[in-house]
């Protein structure tokens, strides 16, 4: 249900599913897109270091998870612009661009 609500840009009913799955507990199968679709949804409801935890998970489970790093750092770098931590923001972005 809170992917649902993240594609119709419900951020807040997406962000009580999400929280909700997590109370109950989430598979290993599905941790993956758990962290990160609950940090997009942390983000556009300005819970913001909320969201840059769930996508630090992201970024250290990258492999695990088999998520692009790409749009690990590049949903961080936009997180930690909106917290104003500029030289980590401009560090995340440099990472979020291809080689």
């Amino acid at each position: 249900m809170g992917l649902c609500h993240l594609k119709l840009r419900e951020w807040e009913l997406a962000k009580d599913y999400f929280l909700q799955a997590g109370a109950i507990g989430v598979t290993k199968e599905r941790e993956k897109t758990f962290h990160f679709y609950l940090g997009i949804a942390y983000f556009y409801t300005e819970a913001l270091t909320e969201a840059k935890r769930e996508f630090e998970i992201c970024e250290e489970h990258a492999t695990e998870y088999q998520l692009p790093s790409l749009d690990v750092y590049a949903w961080l770098s936009r997180v930690s612009k909106r917290l104003g931590q500029t030289a980590e923001s401009e560090r995340y972005a440099r990472l979020a661009r291809p080689t």
